[in-house]
């Protein structure tokens, strides 16, 4: 679109053009250009959506998965409740590494907190 846009102003201002030896068959060479370019987008635009089905299929396929896992996870934890080691294999270390590294920001932000508070 720019190229047009460039082609379109040029011939809008010839006589600036010629002042500085400008080439105007650059002019024509960039509006052919937009018009090509234009076209592949379009091409490109509509087969970019063909695969929105494989995309929704892998998403409802991951989001049937997460929901078994998680369901599995809980009878697991509920099962062994009395064996925590056994119960600590159904709980999700992602989970587990996340939760401990938001204690430790809390414990961080409450120990700053109180060193600003003595220092007052």
């Amino acid at each position: 679109m720019d190229l047009g846009r460039l082609s379109v102003l040029g011939k809008d201002n010839l006589k600036l053009l010629v002042a500085i030896n400008f080439d105007f068959s650059l002019l024509d060479l960039a509006s052919e250009e937009s018009e090509r370019m234009a076209a592949l987008r379009a091409n490109v635009g509509g087969r970019m959506y063909v695969d929105d089905y494989k995309l929704i299929l892998r998403n409802k396929a991951y989001t049937l998965l997460k929901e078994c896992v998680d369901e599995i996870r809980s009878y697991g934890q509920f099962a062994l409740r009395d064996n925590p080691d056994l119960a600590k294999a159904y709980s999700s270390s992602y989970r587990r590494e996340k939760l401990k590294e938001y204690r430790k920001r809390i414990k961080m932000k409450a120990s700053a907190h109180e060193t600003e508070s003595s220092a007052s």
